[in-house]
Order: C-alpha cells, then sequence, then structure tokens
C-alpha cells in the first residue's frame, strides 16, 4: 500500500518501484482516513507511508495500525530533506525504515525495503523466543510447586499403605473386609504410582533418554492409549511407512500422549467416532532444509474444536476449555514442556466445523 495525497510523489514512487523491479499490485491511499479503512479490509505486506497527510499524519496511522490490525505490515515512510527527524521518531514507534523522497536510486530503495523485511522476520522470530521463554517460566514455576506436594502427598500415602498392612494382618481371619481392603490398596498403589511417574517425568536426566523404534513403540501401547476413549469412540493408528529411531523419554512422550487423548476425548463427548494416531514426516516451514526435518505424531479428533477466542491462551497455565472444573489447564502446558525437553514444538489446528489435530514435531537430527 502507498499512502500519498500528491499525485507528483505518487508516479515518483511508481517509477522508483518499477525500476527497482518490484512485482506486485499497490494500492493507494489518499489519506489516514482511507488508509485505516483499507487496511481493516485488506492484509498488505508492506506500507509506504507520506508522513503530511490532508486530515492527519502518517504516525497515527503506524501507532493505530499497532494497535487494530492483526497482520501488521512492514512500514517505510517516506520523508523529505526537513522531515529526517520525523524519520527517526516513526523508527522508534516501530517504522522498518524510511526513505528521503528523491534521495535513492532503484538499487538502494529495494535493499532497503529487503533489510526491512529482514527486520520485520527477525522481530517476530524474538517475539516467539521470548514468549516461549515465558511460557518455560511458568512450567518451571509449576514444577517446582509440584515437586513439593508430590513428595508431601508420597509420604502421607506411604503411612496410609503401612498402616494398611499392619490393618489387613489384623483381619486376616475376617474375609468380609477383605476386598475393601484390596480396594484400598489398589487406588492408593496407583496414587503412589502416579506420583512417582510425576516426579521422575519433571526433572528427566539425560539416562532416561533411550533411541526407541516408535511404531513399535506406539503399536505396544495402543491398548493402553485406547484405554483412555470413551466405549463409544474408536483410537485408530495410521503410521507412515518407516519410522526413525529416535532418542526420547518414553514416560514424558507417554504421558503427552495421553493427555493428548483425553482431551479428544473430551472434545468428542456425546458422539461415536474415530480418534486418530498419525505419524509422517514434516516441516514447519516450507523454506526449512534438511536439517530441520521433523518426525511428527498427532492426534487427530472430529469433534467440537476450539474457539477462536480461546487459541491465544492454549498453553497458558490453569487456562481450560472444559466446564465444570474438569480441566486443570496443564495438560498442554505440560505437553509443551516435553516437546521443549526434546528440542521439538507443538501445533494447534483446530477448525470448530472440522475437529482438532495436535502434532509433536520431534527433530530429526
Amino acid at each position: 500500500m502507498h499512502i500519498e495525497d500528491a499525485e507528483h510523489d505518487r508516479l515518483a514512487f511508481r517509477t522508483l518501484l518499477a525500476k527497482a523491479d518490484f512485482a506486485g499490485s499497490i494500492d493507494v491511499a489518499i489519506d489516514v482516513a482511507q488508509a485505516k479503512k483499507w487496511m481493516t479490509e485488506k492484509n498488505f505486506a508492506l506500507a509506504v507511508v507520506d508522513f503530511r497527510l490532508p486530515d492527519g499524519d502518517g504516525l497515527e496511522i503506524l501507532s493505530w495500525a499497532q494497535d487494530h490490525v492483526v497482520e501488521k505490515p512492514v512500514f517505510v515512510f517516506m520523508t523529505s530533506l526537513d522531515e529526517e527527524k520525523m524519520g527517526l521518531q516513526a523508527l522508534k514507534l516501530g517504522a522498518h525504515d524510511y526513505c528521503v523522497k528523491g534521495e535513492d536510486n532503484p538499487a538502494s530503495f529495494r535493499k532497503k525495503i529487503n533489510f526491512a523485511f529482514e527486520r520485520e522476520r527477525l522481530s517476530r522470530d524474538l517475539e516467539k523466543a521470548n514468549k516461549r521463554l515465558q511460557m518455560l517460566g511458568q512450567i518451571e514455576a509449576i514444577n517446582a510447586v509440584g515437586v513439593k506436594i508430590a513428595h508431601l502427598f508420597n509420604n502421607y500415602l506411604a503411612i496410609i499403605l503401612v498402616n494398611l498392612e499392619m490393618l489387613e494382618n489384623k483381619l486376616a481371619g475376617a474375609p468380609e473386609y477383605a476386598r475393601y481392603l484390596e480396594a484400598i490398596r489398589s487406588g492408593g498403589e496407583r496414587a503412589s504410582a502416579t506420583l512417582k511417574e510425576f516426579l521422575h517425568s519433571s526433572r528427566p536426566s539425560p539416562d532416561d533418554f533411550i533411541d526407541i523404534d516408535i511404531h513399535a513403540w506406539l503399536r505396544e501401547r495402543q491398548g493402553k492409549f485406547a484405554s483412555r476413549l470413551n466405549s463409544s469412540l474408536k483410537l485408530e493408528m495410521n503410521l507412515c511407512d518407516q519410522a526413525p529411531r529416535l532418542h526420547l523419554e518414553p514416560q514424558m512422550l507417554q504421558t503427552a500422549i495421553e493427555h493428548l487423548l483425553e482431551n479428544a476425548n473430551d472434545a468428542m463427548e456425546g458422539k461415536t467416532g474415530t480418534i486418530t494416531l498419525k505419524t509422517t514426516y514434516g516441516k514447519l516451514n516450507p523454506e526449512d532444509g534438511p536439517s530441520t526435518s521433523y518426525f511428527v505424531i498427532s492426534v487427530i479428533d472430529t469433534g467440537s474444536g476450539i474457539k477462536g477466542e480461546y487459541k491465544k491462551s492454549l498453553f497458558k497455565a490453569g487456562f481450560s476449555t472444559k466446564p465444570d472444573f474438569r480441566g486443570f489447564g496443564l495438560g498442554l502446558l505440560m505437553v509443551h514442556y516435553t516437546l521443549n525437553v526434546h528440542n521439538g514444538l507443538v501445533t494447534v489446528d483446530s477448525d470448530e466445523a472440522k475437529g482438532t489435530t495436535v502434532s509433536l514435531f520431534f527433530p530429526m537430527n
């Protein structure tokens, strides 16, 4: 988009673009109001903005776009020689670059635009990295509290199980109590095993990571995974032709997949159908090279999908879409933690009309 009210400057800009070999269409806005209108209706990769406009200035458009435009364009300002201070001010407010009218030849202009796009890409990468660090900080804090609580409960369970054993000895001659005692022991041992599993996965050591034939490992656990689903649902394994041996912490991976299956099961509550566990090879971006190839494990449901307003909060601690306090808002956060430990990534693709696919990306290198 070119935002410029002066016809001779618009003509000069089109000439500059042509000489710089830029392809693509150009939308022209002649004032602030028209620029705002079009930015709400279309997505623009680049906005070249004049400072002085009939109903305001270019800085107003920049400030407004930062608050109101989801896919913000790269902003480059056009200044006159006496407006260079405004160019610096635009940079401070978030613009990517500025050019002095008539000073740039086609080659230097093209270079400035390319650098502006590169700065935007680096800025977005940095923002993603900061968000990831914040999320990891949340996970570490939750882990620290969880480990303390788990140790306390494990101690309490040990007391319960020791006294249960004494009670079993006392009531050895009273078979009418045997099934009650067995139910208490079974529940206590399951709780103890769950706590030990949590303590193990919250602080994995290098020795816990082993090379796994991932398809054989998944097939061995198909029955266990299927038991997580309602009786009206079926688990289907859709495995690619060949799979690598992956260096993984198996308990963490199993827990992550079980979390995803439970979420898929809840999303399909009241329905019959299939939840699919799929494997494939993939890349996050088409331009990624061989060093960034991934082995992908996906859990796919055809349930209710995730509402658009919830998608940004999926990995936040304590956030849950489940009603009636059935969810604690930690499952996806711990899945994210598991993938981070494996130098991998999690993606969520959801449509309220089609269902949800959660994919776990494990790096091949």
